[in-house]
């Protein structure tokens, strides 16, 4: 476990929290000083493309340090880079610095990134009063939280989770053909999306500890009245959409 400390907005308490950083991510992190955490967690997000680009310009005489590292994983994670093509950039990287840049270092870095950014959302939460602690909160408080970071999330950047028709769904692209495809969600494939995007924990022995959603919480999302983006279907091909425009480039969501 590694105690990760928010960096919380004006007016709001200090808040420390444990996660289930592997003991390498702890090592990884140790090796940082507060400002350079600081730093870590504050580097911009980028485009896929910009990360290969990162990795085709350095020589091979010019491996990443750690906190290029660090700062290359963590800008991944909080860009919401699927887990997969990080995976492809660590092969990369692994490939092009194989003895200075082993596969289990990186796994490390990246490892460090994950958790020590979801332990920051977790830590924020707290220190703004989100109702995710399970036995702190009731189940309608907790719904209401997981509801709310799930809405934020579709309004704000390119929806996780769709409506179509009675079913709950979202878009996966096919790794063979690389089209996008809908894909039907049911509770148990909908709770991983709810832990990414609205992390509970839970109070024991005077700590906090990660834990998945509730279940129950997660079946009121599936079965209950909530309000998601509407997909009538993805075209491959141009379309006219309802609004009277042309679609599509590449896959377009109507």
């Amino acid at each position: 476990m590694s105690n990760v400390i928010a960096m919380t907005p004006p007016g709001y308490p200090t808040v420390s929290v444990r996660t289930k950083m592997s003991d390498g991510g702890k090592k990884f992190r140790n090796r940082f000083s507060m400002r350079e955490l600081d730093d870590i967690r504050n580097v911009p997000t980028f485009m896929p493309v910009q990360f290969r680009e990162k990795i085709e310009e350095r020589g091979e005489d010019q491996p990443f340090s750690d906190i290029e590292l660090a700062k290359f994983y963590m800008s991944l994670v909080k860009s919401k880079t699927d887990t997969a093509q990080i995976n492809i950039f660590t092969d990369e990287i692994a490939r092009k610095w194989k003895t200075a840049l082993p596969k289990n270092h990186l796994k490390t870095a990246h490892n460090f990134a994950e958790y020590e950014w979801s332990g920051m959302a977790v830590a924020n939460d707290r220190a703004k009063g989100e109702a995710n602690v399970k036995g702190t909160f009731g189940f309608t408080d907790l719904a209401d939280y997981a509801y709310g970071r799930i809405k934020k999330v579709n309004d704000t950047f390119a929806p996780e989770i769709y409506r179509h028709g009675k079913e709950l769904v979202r878009i996966v692209r096919d790794s063979k053909t690389g089209k996008d495809e809908m894909e039907i969600l049911f509770p148990r494939s909908l709770r991983p999306i709810v832990n990414r995007i609205a992390p509970f924990f839970e109070g024991q022995n005077g700590e906090s500890q990660s834990i998945s959603a509730p279940m129950d919480v997660v079946e009121e999302l599936f079965y209950g009245d909530y309000s998601f983006p509407e997909l009538a279907q993805i075209a491959t091909y141009p379309i006219f959409a309802p609004d009277g425009g042309l679609r599509c480039s590449g896959s377009d969501v109507i």
